[in-house]
């Protein structure tokens, strides 16, 4: 018998796991990249990529827009519209725009579109 738990505003039925199944959660492995630090994840993966590790600035950037986008709109939007904001820096990087310039110019798109209210 499944045992009810509240998610956000609803009940949710959770079943009972069983006892031969392992649970582990996902970490992150112990490096000098920052275990335990906010993007942590994304320093490793900048790193796995031989890319330039995010400044706190720009993963404050990411982060807001993210979860601007994510609250006004369909959650799945804030992972594609990081996704595209990321694409527009780097394309605006090798015009020689500063990237602070370009981060600006996607939070300013950002709000611009929010306005609107945009649901899709």
């Amino acid at each position: 018998m499944p045992v009810l738990r509240r998610s956000r505003c609803l009940l949710v039925p959770r079943w009972p796991r069983p006892d031969n199944v392992a649970v582990t959660e996902p970490t992150v492995p112990a490096t000098s990249a920052g275990q335990g630090k906010p993007a942590a994840w994304a320093s490793l993966l900048a790193a796995e990529l031989s890319e330039a590790p995010l400044t706190p600035s720009t993963i404050g950037a990411v982060l807001r827009v993210a979860r601007d986008v994510a609250h006004a709109t369909e959650r799945l939007n804030a992972p594609l519209c990081a996704y595209v904001a990321g694409r527009h820096v780097e394309a605006r990087l090798r015009e020689g725009c500063d990237e602070d310039a370009a981060i600006a110019e996607v939070e300013a798109a950002v709000r611009r579109l929010l306005e609107g209210r945009p649901t899709g």
